[in-house]
């Protein structure tokens, strides 16, 4: 059995590793353990999310569901958003909420940057979004 990884040395190579079966079974253990939370409150500063959360509840009221949209924020070890915050149109464009994101996706940056971290390069997938009972949220796959 083969595993591909990425190595910290190397960010953007893959490299095969044969394995057992236990060995491989130990490994998906870790990474599923260390998945279960979200990047974007692991490592940026419980202010500055707390700052973000609040202002985003300002603008989740909708008419439509195309009033609805998303902000992404945070950043994953091998690149692209770590979460997406579920605002209307006008918060997309308000320049506060979008500063507070790209401010934690800043430090993460830094952060992952510092502490050499790498990741499985799983993107987070962008929600899909939906006006119900006049709020903006995320709707179920069969919407």
């Amino acid at each position: 059995m083969s595993i591909d990884f990425v190595r910290k040395d190397r960010p953007h190579s893959i490299e095969k590793v044969n394995v057992t079966k236990l060995a491989a079974a130990l490994l998906l253990t870790q990474v599923l353990a260390l998945s279960t939370f979200t990047a974007a409150e692991a490592s940026t500063s419980s202010d500055s999310l707390t700052k973000l959360k609040s202002r985003q509840k300002r603008f989740q009221s909708c008419r439509k569901d195309a009033d609805c949209t998303t902000l992404a924020y945070g950043q994953i070890p091998c690149g692209g958003p770590a979460a997406f915050l579920i605002v209307n149109s006008k918060g997309a464009k308000d320049a506060q909420l979008r500063k507070l994101a790209e401010k934690i996706t800043k430090e993460q940056g830094e952060e992952q940057k510092q502490q050499g971290l790498a990741g499985i390069c799983m993107m987070t997938p962008e929600p899909r979004v939906k006006c119900m009972k006049q709020i903006c949220q995320e709707s179920a796959p069969t919407d």
